[in-house]
Order: structure tokens, then sequence, then C-alpha cells
């Protein structure tokens, strides 16, 4: 039997049907925030299940929680915050509980309810996630050219993000279906910094 998702539950906020046909016809007038191609994967990861059991991008509740404590705000362990970032110029005339689009510059992906719109240190961040705040760390050079403001809520997606790679890409629900399948046990998890070679092995 497959072990339970991390926190207790697989989350899909993927919509589907006639909600989601609501949605796109929506989505058109609401005002839009473009996010780059990490901020892309960090929603499709949370609306697939792969960062069970966030549900959107964190507040500053769970974003300190996490920071200092490695943990989210419900106690369930999580080391590193995923975050939405935007200007003081996007953020300007969105207010907690509006409504807004994600897109990749192109297509709206999702809609996101905003809870929360909040400063934070970058500095800081750099300190407790890298340890260091050296400009010679690749991780404190990205944070440190990120937005200046956080915006945290949950996420429901409404369009695939195109890849090149998609048909390879297999997202939690569909691997444990794999993994029922063949009765495994036992699965090991691996990740790599650069494409799988022999010496991995």
């Amino acid at each position: 039997m497959v072990s339970k998702p991390h926190g207790g539950k697989l989350v899909n906020r993927v919509i589907k049907g006639r909600r989601r046909e609501h949605l796109l016809e929506e989505v058109r007038e609401l005002p839009k925030i473009a996010l780059n191609e990490s901020l892309v994967a960090d929603l499709m990861n949370i609306a697939h299940g792969v960062y069970s059991p966030l549900e959107g991008f964190l507040t500053r509740d769970d974003f300190e929680h996490v920071l200092y404590d490695m943990r989210l705000s419900n106690d369930v362990p999580w080391s590193i915050p995923i975050v939405l970032d935007v200007s003081k110029e996007e953020a300007a005339g969105l207010k907690e509980g509006d409504d807004v689009a994600l897109t990749d510059g192109k297509k709206a992906l999702a809609i996101m309810k905003i809870e929360e719109i909040y400063e934070w240190d970058k500095k800081e961040y750099c300190r407790w996630v890298f340890k260091t705040v050296s400009p010679e760390h690749p991780g404190v050079v990205k944070t440190m050219s990120r937005k200046e403001l956080l915006i945290g809520g949950p996420i429901d997606l409404l369009n695939e993000y195109e890849e090149p790679f998609e048909k390879y890409r297999l997202w939690p629900i569909e691997t444990r279906v794999l993994f029922e399948m063949k009765k495994w046990r036992t699965i090991a998890g691996f990740q790599t910094r650069n494409i799988p070679h022999l010496g991995h092995e």
C-alpha cells in the first residue's frame, strides 16, 4: 500500500467541467499577474498536489513558520517557503479578498484568491534558507532579484502550462495509480540537478 501524501491528503486544485467553463469567462475580467517560468512550475506543483498539503502560495503566518521553524502553521514539516512575489506596481489596486488571474505572459493559467499582501525581508530569507547573504551563492542572487511584496492565497488551475517534455511527466495521482498497478511496495524518490547519467547509479 502506498503511503499517505505529505500532510495527510493529496491536493488537487485542477478545475474541470462546468465550473471551469464559468471561471474561464470570469478570468477575462480579472487583473492579471504574469508569472516567470519558476513561478509557473510552483503553480503547477501546487495545483497537482506535488506540494501537498499546500493549496496556494503562502500567507505571512505560514511563511514565517516555515522560515523560522521549517513547519507550516499547522505543524506539518515544510522546509522552503513557496511564495509569489509581485512588485508594488503589480499590487496597486489589489486588496485582500480579490481574485487575480495568474498567467504565463500569454494565457491565464489560474485564478488566485488573495488572502494577504505583505512585505518580506529578502536578506532575512537568505540567512535562514541559504545560511548566507553572500552574492556568490546563486540562491541569494536569485532571491535578491525578486520583487518587493508577496501575495498569499489558494489557487484554482484552469489551463495547463504546455512544455516540451510533458509526455514524460507523471503527477502524484498518476504515479500512485502506477505504483498500485505494479504492486510496488518500496518506492525511492530521486532528484538530480542535471540530466541522469551512469554516474548517478
